[in-house]
């Protein structure tokens, strides 16, 4: 009996380590559906668990990526560089309750909207920053 409650100890434990990871990545498509990794940029907002925020992704990422719904500050930014030399930035913010790997489904809406007001022959990247803000 103590070990149910240990392991569902530990599992609280980890959820609550999750709050206030931020993960940043770029995207050049992201309207494909794909399930290829990304390269990102692991963080936290804590300054003590920012120390080993990329090690509790490194073991628990599957975890916080596909199994475990958190719910998530979303910042989308799409990039559309001008050939006079200008960058246009077009930047929206939308919470989330979803698994990483389905933040993007959250985000489509956004960004097709953002596409309207950039022009897409000079389209560069979408920019996406998640920050865990809550556990439910």
């Amino acid at each position: 009996m103590k070990t149910k409650k240990k392991k569902s100890n530990m599992r609280k434990r980890a959820r609550a380590g999750v709050k206030g990871l931020i993960v940043r990545w770029a995207d050049i498509d992201p309207l494909r559906e794909t399930r290829e990794q990304i390269a990102g940029q692991i963080d936290h907002r804590n300054p003590v668990l920012r120390l080993c925020a990329q090690e509790v992704f490194r073991d628990f990422g599957e975890w916080i990526t596909h199994k475990e719904p958190f719910r998530w500050l979303v910042k989308v930014i799409c990039v559309f560089d001008y050939p006079n030399g200008t960058t246009q930035r077009e930047e929206r913010e939308l919470e989330a309750f979803a698994t990483i790997d389905a933040i993007n489904e959250h985000c489509m809406e956004c960004i097709e909207e953002m596409y309207r007001h950039g022009d897409m022959s000079c389209y560069r990247h979408t920019e996406f920053e998640i920050e865990c803000v809550g556990v439910k």
